[in-house]
């Protein structure tokens, strides 16, 4: 067969395909669903706490609650996505997601205060079971739908619904709570709303296209077993772990505690949710910039460590800014944070299954999501207890994301592991041609 002859069957071989893009949205909102309901009492947490007539931490320990769930969850979870694929995943993420949030409203007819807070921990916890089924999709639903000239771009997009659940739930709590604790039970009902509308979007995900937009994609990857042997032999990968898990841990550091970090400098609760919606609009800006950037030029490994320094410096800056009570460099810190934080936690996925490759994505993604959740549960006992007694100053807590940023720039140096599906689709369709139906 001549090379035309080739390149014409590659062409017709390796589509792409239009409903790529209801998948990603799709998925894009079941993760936005889980994640406001994770971030959404971050910057009312004084007046929530007095709803439940409970102290401050027993509210921000509702994102421990969610985040131990994760771990007896990533296991089943990763094995029903990598088994059979992303739509029953992410069908069962929705729906699981919509049940917990549904808890956490219903408490508001629980016979006694003890059981509002049961009810409470009752249903952070079952959504932090829907966490992974949703989450560990996003690298699976790129590989499968879309082409390495899309990949990292697509990864991006359904990573933003993290930040962005995050700070819908940060600016819209204020807003209806209004620092009146008998708001909350009315917040809690909107969120289950959200969650139920988000969730159905779910019906619209697919396993795969009718056929593979790459050759890596029609590939496939090896068994779940076998994939879990060869990440532990992968030393690369390991370090990626630790770049990814210091930003992660940042970004949860800042969702769950930012009034506690703020107010006691005299900043408001609502000054608390915009400082959290700076960080986001400017970590989205830069995580689609970032991602077409890198589609085009392959250049992943120099952007984790360009943009693990940008966050490194927004930490300090956030720090400045919070201690001396400076609004326009809390602002400043918090947009580099975003700039510097986002597009480098959607780079991490991606890298995860470029660096494992034959693996399956869902695994990689599974065990980076996993190590940083169960680290970041550590981290925020830690910063509970550096809790100032008498000011409720959290000054020497700032200090844990300064260190977490410097950690994830030195990890970034040390990673030098190579893309092999890239190098793998350049070798097979280089000159070749790629239907766009």
């Amino acid at each position: 067969m001549d090379r035309n002859k080739q390149s014409q069957q590659s062409a017709s071989e390796f589509k792409l395909y239009p409903w790529r893009f209801v998948v990603v949205t799709a998925i894009f909102f079941v993760i936005f669903a889980n994640v406001m309901q994770f971030a959404a009492y971050g910057s009312v947490t004084p007046t929530v706490a007095k709803h439940y007539d409970v102290g401050n931490f027993t509210i921000n320990s509702l994102n421990i609650w969610n985040m131990a769930a994760f771990f007896p969850a990533v296991y089943p979870s990763t094995w029903l996505l990598d088994t059979h694929g992303l739509r029953p995943a992410i069908i069962s993420a929705g729906f699981i997601n919509a049940f917990g949030s549904m808890l956490r409203w219903l408490s508001f007819a629980a016979s006694s205060p003890d059981m509002k807070v049961n009810m409470l921990y009752a249903g952070s916890a079952i959504i932090g079971v829907a966490s992974p089924l949703s989450a560990d999709a996003v690298t699976k639903a790129a590989a499968r739908w879309f082409s390495g000239e899309g990949r990292l771009t697509a990864n991006a997009v359904m990573g933003l619904a993290t930040p962005l659940g995050g700070a819908a739930g940060l600016l819209m709590s204020p807003m209806i709570v209004s620092g009146d604790p008998n708001n909350v039970d009315t917040f809690n009902c909107v969120l289950f709303a959200c969650s139920v509308g988000f969730g159905l979007m779910s019906f619209a995900v697919f396993n795969d296209p009718p056929t593979p937009p790459s050759e890596s994609a029609k590939q496939g990857t090896v068994g779940f077993k076998e994939g879990l042997g060869l990440i532990v032999r992968n030393s690369g990968f390991w370090i990626l772990v630790v770049v990814f898990t210091g930003v992660f841990s940042t970004f949860q550091l800042m969702t769950t505690f930012i009034s506690n970090y703020v107010t006691p400098y005299g900043f408001s609760e609502e000054d608390a949710g915009n400082f959290g919606v700076a960080l986001v609009l400017s970590g989205i800006v830069a995580a689609v910039l970032v991602g077409l950037l890198c589609d085009k030029t392959k250049s992943h490994q120099v952007a984790v460590k360009v943009l693990s320094v940008i966050l490194a410096v927004g930490t300090i800056c956030f720090y400045f800014g919070v201690t001396n009570s400076t609004g326009w460099l809390v602002y400043f810190g918090a947009g580099l944070i975003g700039v510097g934080g986002l597009p480098v936690m959607s780079l991490c996925m991606e890298l995860g299954a470029e660096c494992t490759w034959p693996v399956a994505e869902g695994t990689s993604t599974g065990i980076l999501m996993t190590i940083s959740q169960m680290f970041t549960i550590i981290v925020i006992f830690v910063t509970n207890s550096l809790t100032e007694p008498v000011t409720g100053k959290l000054w020497k807590a700032l200090f844990i994301g300064i260190t977490l940023a410097g950690i994830s720039v030195v990890g970034s140096i040390f990673y030098q592991t190579e893309n092999k599906r890239i190098l793998l689709e350049r070798e097979v369709t280089e000159g070749q041609g790629l239907a766009i139906l």
